[in-house]
C-alpha cells in the first residue's frame, strides 16, 4: 500500500467511525434523557414542583408568590407574607411593578464583539406604528450606536438618528451616540414599551396619562443621559452624572402588565451611576437620590418599587446567599424602605426557596451530565453553545471559563474516562498490527469522543481473530506473518499429511 492510499484509507475509516459514533451518541442521549425524566417524574409523583418568587403588594408589603400545581398540572397562585400569613391577591392590580436597574460595570466587556441579537434594541413611536425604530450598537466595549428607522410595509430603511438629528443616509462617525458596550448589553429598559426584536408587527399598546410615551427613549451615554424623541426625530442631553452611568430604568406602560391601580401620578426615571440611584422626572430634573448600601454587591441588579406617596422599596437578592447544594436551597431577598428624600427608613427580608424543596445537587448534576454526554469534544461544544447564550456583556472565552469553573466536575470525569478508553484503543490497535500513525490517530479519536468514539472505533470494520504469540505470549492478529508486539515470525502450521503441493 502506498502512502497516499494509506492516508485515504485512514481518512475514510475515521469518517465512517465518526458517523457511527455520532449516531450512537444521539441514541445514548435520547435514552439517558428519557430515563432521567422518568426517574425525576417518579420522584415527583407526577406533580410539577412548586415555584417561589418575590413580589410586593400595592401597599408596599413584601410577599412570597407561590406557584403550585395539582395532579392535573393546573397552576394555582397564592401569596404569603414574611411571617407565613396568607395574603389574598385578586390580580396584578393588587401588586406593584418593579423598575429594574442593572449592576455596575465590571470591565469584562473589553474587546468583546457581541452577536447581532444582543446589539439591537427595538423601539416604537406609538403615533406611527407602521414604522419601526432600532438602536444598533457596534458591539465594541468603548463603542457607539445609532437609531435606524424602517418602514414595516415595504421593509425599507428611511433614515438614521444620531447626535445631530435625523439623516436620510448613514451618519458620520462624529454623530453616532457614544454608549459603552456593557451598558448597551445590560438588561434594562430604555423606554416604557419593552419590545423584543422577535416581536411581529406594531404593538397596540397606548400610554395612559401617567405613562412615559414609548417614543421617548432614554439612552445612557457615558456620564450623560440623552433622550431620543422618535416622534420629533431629535436627541438631546437632559442629565449629567458625576460618574459613568451603569444602567437606566424606565417604568413600563401601565397597560403592559397592569400592575397596581391606574394612576395619574407619573413614576420616575431611574439612573444608576456609581453608588447612587438618581430619581429623575421626564425633563431630567433630579427629584431625589438613593445611596446604595456599601454591603450590596455592586455588580448585582436592583428592583425599585415606587409607592404613590413618593416612598419606595428597593429589592436586592444577594447572589452569594444562594445555596444550591442543600436539599432545600434558599435565597435571601432584602427590601430597603426609602422615603421621598432617598433616606433608608427600614429594612425587611424574605427567604425564598429557589428550587421549592426539590433542590439541586451539583455532584448529581455532574454525574448525570457525564453520563448523558460521555464525549469531551461534544461536552465542550455544549458548553460553548451555552456560553454564547450567557451574559452578553462578557466575551465568549470569559463566559466559557465561567461555565467550566462552575461545572468542572463533569468535564473532568468525562475526560478521565476518555483517556482510559484512548489507552485501551491504543493497546487494541497495537494488538492488530496497526502502524504507529494509525494507533495515534485512533487514540486521539477516542480521546475526543469518549464512549461513542470507542464504539465507532470498534464497529467501523471487521476485526480478524487473534492468537497468542509463541515467543512473547501477547495476543496478536492472525492475519499477519509476525507478532505485532515482538515482531517474531509466526511458525508455519504443522503438516498433517493431507496437504497437496503443486
Amino acid at each position: 500500500m502506498n502512502t497516499a492510499t494509506g492516508h485515504r484509507s485512514l481518512s475514510r475509516s475515521l469518517l465512517l467511525a465518526g458517523t457511527i459514533a455520532l449516531g450512537f451518541a444521539t441514541l445514548w442521549l435520547v435514552l439517558l434523557a428519557w430515563i432521567g425524566a422518568t426517574v425525576l417524574e417518579s420522584r415527583r409523583d407526577g406533580i410539577r414542583p412548586p415555584v417561589e418568587r418575590a413580589a410586593v403588594a400595592a401597599d408596599g408589603t413584601p410577599l412570597i408568590e407561590l406557584y403550585s400545581y395539582d395532579d392535573r398540572d393546573q397552576a394555582k397562585v397564592t401569596y404569603r407574607e414574611a411571617d407565613g400569613r396568607e395574603r389574598v391577591i385578586q390580580d396584578r392590580r393588587d401588586l406593584l411593578g418593579p423598575i429594574t436597574l442593572g449592576g455596575e460595570l465590571d470591565g469584562e466587556a473589553t474587546g468583546m464583539q457581541a452577536g447581532w441579537p444582543a446589539r439591537i434594541r427595538p423601539f416604537e413611536d406609538e403615533n406611527a406604528p407602521e414604522r419601526a425604530w432600532y438602536f444598533v450598537h457596534d458591539g465594541k466595549a468603548d463603542g457607539s450606536g445609532e437609531f435606524i428607522l424602517h418602514d414595516r410595509r415595504n421593509r425599507r430603511e428611511i433614515g438614521r438618528l444620531g447626535l445631530a438629528g435625523f439623516r436620510d443616509g448613514p451618519l458620520p462617525p462624529a454623530e453616532r451616540i457614544p454608549v459603552l458596550g456593557e451598558v448597551a448589553l445590560n438588561y434594562s429598559f430604555w423606554s416604557s414599551a419593552p419590545l423584543s426584536i422577535h416581536s411581529q408587527g406594531p404593538s397596540s399598546l397606548r400610554p395612559t396619562a401617567s405613562d412615559i410615551p414609548p417614543h421617548l427613549v432614554f439612552v445612557p451615554s457615558g456620564d450623560t443621559l440623552r433622550v431620543a424623541d422618535l416622534a420629533a426625530r431629535t436627541t438631546k442631553a437632559i442629565f449629567q452624572a458625576p460618574e459613568t452611568i451603569a444602567s437606566v430604568g424606565v417604568p413600563t406602560l401601565w397597560s403592559y402588565f397592569q400592575y397596581g391601580k391606574e394612576s395619574t401620578a407619573s413614576r420616575p426615571i431611574l439612573v444608576r451611576a456609581g453608588s447612587t440611584v438618581y430619581r429623575l422626572d421626564r425633563g431630567g430634573k433630579v427629584a431625589g437620590t438613593f445611596q446604595i448600601p456599601a454591603d450590596i454587591d455592586r455588580r448585582s441588579g436592583l428592583s425599585w418599587y415606587e409607592l404613590d406617596d413618593g416612598r419606595a422599596l428597593v429589592e436586592y437578592a444577594d447572589p452569594s446567599d444562594l445555596g444550591v447544594d442543600s436539599p432545600a436551597p434558599t435565597q435571601r431577598v432584602t427590601y430597603f424602605r426609602v422615603d421621598p428624600d432617598g433616606k433608608i427608613t427600614g429594612k425587611e427580608q424574605l427567604t425564598i426557596r429557589t428550587q421549592s424543596g426539590w433542590g439541586r445537587n451539583r455532584r448529581a448534576e455532574a454525574a448525570y451530565t457525564a453520563a448523558v454526554i460521555p464525549a469531551p469534544a461534544l461536552l465542550l461544544a455544549v458548553y460553548m453553545f451555552l456560553a454564547t447564550r450567557a451574559d452578553p456583556r462578557r466575551s465568549l472565552s470569559a463566559d466559557l471559563w465561567a461555565l467550566l469553573s462552575a461545572n468542572w466536575a463533569a468535564p473532568v470525569v468525562v475526560l478521565a474516562l476518555a483517556a482510559i478508553l484512548a489507552l485501551a484503543a491504543w493497546r487494541w490497535s497495537r494488538g492488530f498490527g496497526l502502524s504507529p500513525r494509525e494507533r495515534a490517530a485512533w487514540a486521539t479519536f477516542v480521546l475526543l469522543l469518549g464512549i461513542p468514539g470507542l464504539v465507532g472505533f470498534l464497529l467501523h470494520r471487521r476485526w480478524p481473530a487473534r492468537v497468542s504469540c509463541p515467543a512473547c505470549g501477547e495476543r496478536s492478529s492472525c492475519d499477519h506473518d509476525a507478532c505485532a508486539s515482538c515482531r517474531e515470525p509466526f511458525p508455519a502450521p504443522a503438516l498433517k499429511g493431507t496437504e497437496i503441493f503443486a
